[in-house]
C-alpha cells in the first residue's frame, strides 16, 4: 500500500508532525510493507511558519519586537526558499509578534492591543537582505486594521492636528491622513504573500471585528465602532493612496484584524490559502499522485470542514490529483455529516467513546487513539481492495 499522511494539528494535544507520526505507525501495524509520506499541514494559522520549515528546512532567526499589548516579545522567524522562488523568503506567523497566546484573557481587549511588532520584524528582515515575505496571520490578538504595522514599516499616518496617530485598535478612529512617508524606500522590489484560512472580507456582517472581534475581547458597542473606522480607513487609504477599493472586499482582508486588508492595500500582498501554500511547499500533488490512501484530519470535523478547512483542502487536492485515491479523515470529534464537496470519503472519530476531557487531551492517549484508529481503518481497506482484485 502507497500512503500519504497529512494532519493538521489537534490543538491542545498534537501537533501535525506528532498526529502525522502516530497515523504512519497504525498503517505500519496494518502493512508493515506500506510506502509512507508524512507531510507536515496547517491551514496558514498559528504553525504555519513551522510547518513551512518542516517541509523547506531553512534557517531560525529571532527578533525583539513590540508584543500586542506594547511590551517587547522575543519573536521567531525563518529563511526558507520555495521551489521555483529565485531568492528566500522570511517565514512569519503574525501570532509570533501580535498572537493571542501573547496576551492573559484579563487583559485581551483589540482596543489595546497592536500589530506594530509584525512591522518592526519586517524592518529587521529587510535590514538582513530579505525581499520576499510569507506571513501566516491565523490567531491575532489585534484589530488594528494594521496601523501598527504601517506605521512601523514608515507610513506616514496623522491625526486631524497633524501630530502622528497612534499604534493601537483604539488609535485606529483618530487617523486623519496617510502619506507614503519612508516606506517606498524601503519596500520596493519586495514580495508579500499573506496565508489565510479565512475568506471574511474587511467590514460587515461577516468582517473583522463583528466576526473575530468577540474572541479577542471586544464589546459588541466597541466592535461596532471599529467597525465603521475601519470602513473610513479603507475610504481614506483609497483617497490618500490610490488603494484599490476592492481590497475592502477581497476574501481574507479580515484576516487578523484587518491586517489582510492592510498587507493587500499597503503592501501589494498576495492573499492565499494558507493549506494551499503549504501543500505546495510540501510536495503533495507529487506524493499523491500514485498513492492509495490518504490520512488527514484535525481535532474536529463537521459541516464547516468543507469551507476551507485543512483536511477538506488536502481532500479536495488529492481527489483532483488521483481520482482514485481514498481519503480518510481522522478527528477528536466529528459532528454531522460532512458535505460531499469536502473530498473525504470516511470521517474517523479517535476516540472510543465518551472520555474526559483530561484524558482526550493527553499527548500519549490522543496519539495511541491516532495509532490505534488508522490502524483499523487501514486493515478494514486493505481487506476491501483484495475482494475487489
Amino acid at each position: 500500500m502507497r500512503a500519504v499522511v497529512a494532519i493538521n494539528a489537534f490543538k491542545g494535544s498534537l501537533t501535525s508532525e506528532e498526529a502525522g507520526r502516530a497515523a504512519a505507525d497504525g498503517i505500519l501495524e496494518a502493512d508493515p510493507e506500506a510506502r509512507i509520506r508524512v507531510l507536515s499541514l496547517a491551514d496558514g494559522g498559528d504553525g504555519t511558519r513551522a510547518s513551512l520549515v518542516r517541509s523547506l528546512g531553512g534557517e531560525a532567526r529571532e527578533s525583539l519586537v513590540t508584543g500586542p499589548l506594547g511590551s517587547p516579545v522575543r519573536a521567531k522567524w525563518a529563511v526558507a526558499r520555495f521551489p521555483g522562488d529565485p531568492e528566500p523568503a522570511a517565514l512569519i506567523d503574525a501570532a509570533d509578534t501580535s498572537g493571542l497566546v501573547l496576551v492573559p484573557p484579563e487583559e485581551r481587549n483589540p482596543l489595546r492591543t497592536t500589530t506594530r511588532g509584525l512591522g518592526e520584524l519586517i524592518l529587521d528582515a529587510r535590514k538582513q537582505g530579505i525581499r520576499s515575505f510569507v506571513i501566516g496571520l491565523g490567531g491575532s490578538a489585534t484589530n488594528d486594521c494594521g496601523i501598527g504595522m504601517l506605521g512601523a514599516l514608515g507610513f506616514d499616518l496623522r491625526t486631524s492636528d497633524g501630530t502622528p496617530a497612534g499604534a493601537f485598535g483604539r488609535d485606529l478612529g483618530s487617523v486623519a491622513s496617510i502619506g507614503p512617508g519612508s516606506s517606498a524606500a524601503l519596500l520596493t522590489g519586495c514580495r508579500f504573500r499573506a496565508a489565510c484560512d479565512v475568506r471574511n472580507p474587511l467590514t460587515g456582517p461577516d468582517g473583522a471585528s463583528l466576526v473575530f472581534g468577540p474572541q479577542k475581547g471586544g464589546s459588541p458597542d466597541d466592535l461596532l465602532v471599529m467597525d465603521r473606522q475601519m470602513e473610513r480607513f479603507a475610504h481614506l487609504a483609497e483617497k490618500d493612496l490610490g488603494a484599490d477599493p476592492a481590497s475592502r472586499e477581497a476574501p481574507g482582508s479580515g484576516a487578523a484584524g484587518g491586517l489582510g486588508y492592510a498587507l493587500r492595500a499597503f503592501l501589494r500582498a498576495e492573499l492565499v490559502p494558507g493549506t494551499d501554500l503549504i501543500l505546495d511547499a510540501a510536495g503533495f500533488d507529487d506524493a499523491v499522485r500514485d498513492a492509495d490512501l490518504l490520512v488527514t484530519g484535525e481535532g474536529r470535523i463537521d459541516r464547516s470542514t468543507a469551507f476551507g478547512k485543512a483536511p477538506a483542502a488536502a481532500a479536495t487536492r488529492a481527489k483532483r490529483v488521483n481520482p482514485g485515491v481514498a481519503t480518510l479523515a481522522v478527528c477528536g470529534e466529528a459532528a454531522g455529516d460532512v458535505p460531499p464537496e469536502a473530498g473525504i470519503d470516511a470521517v474517523l472519530p479517535v476516540c472510543p467513546g465518551p472520555v474526559p476531557v483530561s484524558l482526550a487531551m493527553d499527548p500519549g492517549a490522543a496519539a495511541s487513539n491516532v495509532r490505534r484508529t488508522v490502524r483499523e481503518a487501514a486493515r478494514l481497506f486493505l481487506a476491501a481492495r483484495r475482494q475487489t482484485r
